[in-house]
């Protein structure tokens, strides 16, 4: 287990994204913009009427398969959360129709349908980044002495 402890939550920033923009694009700006260097996005809800997700499709480990879905059908936005470390987003969503819901983490060519409305929240006293791990080969959160 790898933890650390911040210091304060610091600022709370609310966001909407409007029809058409690309959900991770927008978070990643809205980090740059607002110097979110690390922190957690509390909530996100609204509609996408495109969607790009990835997520782990079998038990094997450490070598892990992912499927990748891409939807081109509106849904609703039902959950995001994520960490951002050293302006870096991972961040996963849970989306619906009306007859299920699908999930995983959230990649770029996400487009928002009528609307995204984003809280997150800046941590203070703890300096987080994703390094990589040479087991699972790829990259992993990490709390480093410095970003």
């Amino acid at each position: 287990m790898i933890s650390g402890k911040a210091s304060a939550v610091g600022e709370v920033i609310v966001a909407r994204l409007e029809h058409g923009e690309d959900l991770f694009e927008s978070l990643e700006k809205i980090c740059r913009e607002q110097d979110i260097r690390n922190g957690v996005i509390l909530t996100g809800f609204g509609s996408v009427g495109r969607s790009q997700l990835m997520g782990a499709s079998s038990t094997a480990y450490p070598e892990l398969e992912f499927y990748h879905d891409r939807r081109e059908e509106g849904l609703e936005i039902l959950a995001i959360s994520g960490v951002i470390a050293d302006y870096e987003v991972h961040a996963h969503m849970v989306l619906s129709n009306q007859d299920r819901a699908i999930g995983g983490h959230i990649e770029p060519g996400c487009r928002i349908l009528t609307l995204c409305e984003l809280v997150i929240a800046k941590l203070d006293g703890i300096q987080l980044k994703r390094l990589p791990d040479p087991e699972l080969k790829h990259r992993v959160l990490q709390v480093v002495a410095s970003a």
